[in-house]
């Protein structure tokens, strides 16, 4: 009986033996598909899965993959494609402001495009640091410019919301911007918990395309205390155009149509405040999209009454 029993022992211990063998042969092997797997479910990949309207695009800068959400106009023509920016932390298809724009627009004959834009990192004061940001949403709204461009679309604006209207803004700012036909900002300034620089309301003097500045009655205070100040530097803007004889992108604007307007130097800026609206427009967004609806259709008569008519697909 001894020798028996010490006989089941030995073939047990060889058994674990060869299980232990087993595993650590194929161990490595089930890890990388794990990994694999893992990678595939990133937020991005099961986003893109999930989308029920448009299609998901794969987009390229700075050597990273982005992803956009394209989605095509609906009434078989478009008078030009939307770039939809998103606020900081939220994706292209997040439920506020941005899901609904770009839903909505294809049915008012506008291609759509939303993109995923970087996170912007803290520095040791805890603050947002906005610098290399701006830089790198420049070149992903570019990117999501040269992708329209070969879809043949000629009539290109940019919606931003939070963060990403402020991207939007710096973009299209200062001595090189990007060749865009229109921006529509809404809550127009960086987030709370950000430095000082190198935003400001001061940057509308710069932008020589025609502007949108929405917001709501109790939005963010940021964005609200400073309406005053970004009409006036609209106004400067306007006024330094003019004297400097830069008004060929301004003077698409209808508003510009007017001798008045042209006189106190708006030209090309009409600022809109929704009422009752917070940051997220959450049970605004019918007139969220009415008001921008209305101001690029408004752009878009401007513009082909200038050039003759749109070229777009």
């Amino acid at each position: 009986m001894a020798f028996r029993r010490g006989a089941d022992i030995m073939r047990v211990k060889q058994a674990l033996t060869l299980w232990f063998v087993l595993i650590c042969q194929f161990m490595p092997g089930i890890l990388h598909l794990a990994d694999a797997e893992g990678a595939a479910a990133s937020p991005a990949e099961q986003l893109a899965a999930a989308i029920k309207v448009g299609e998901p695009q794969w987009l390229q800068a700075d050597g990273q993959r982005f992803l956009g959400i394209f989605t095509k106009s609906t009434t078989g023509t478009a008078v030009g494609g939307a770039i939809i920016l998103p606020s900081l932390g939220k994706s292209p298809d997040w439920p506020d402001v941005i899901a609904p724009l770009r839903k909505a627009l294809p049915k008012y004959s506008w291609d759509t495009l939303a993109i995923a834009l970087p996170d912007p990192a803290k520095g040791p004061d805890g603050r947002w640091q906005l610098a290399p940001y701006f830089t790198s949403a420049r070149a992903r709204i570019q990117a999501a410019v040269t992708y329209l461009q070969k879809q043949g679309i000629a009539n290109i604006v940019l919606i931003g919301h939070g963060l990403g209207a402020t991207a939007a803004a710096v973009a299209v700012s200062g001595n090189a911007p990007l060749t865009v036909s229109a921006l529509a900002a809404i809550s127009l300034g960086p987030p709370p918990g950000s430095d000082a620089k190198p935003y400001g309301p001061n940057m509308l003097e710069t932008i020589h395309v025609p502007i949108l500045d929405i917001f709501g009655s109790r939005d963010f205070t940021d964005v609200t205390k400073t309406a005053a100040a970004r009409v006036a530097a609209a106004r400067r803007g306007g006024l330094a155009a003019m004297h400097s004889k830069q008004l060929d992108a301004l003077k698409r604007s209808p508003q510009a149509r007017q001798l008045e307007t042209e006189h106190n130097g708006y030209i090309a800026f009409r600022q809109l405040k929704i009422m009752g609206a917070d940051h997220s427009f959450r049970g605004a967004e019918p007139t969220l999209i009415r008001r921008i609806e209305g101001w690029l259709k408004k752009q878009t008569d401007a513009v082909s009454s200038a050039s003759g008519g749109l070229t777009s697909g």
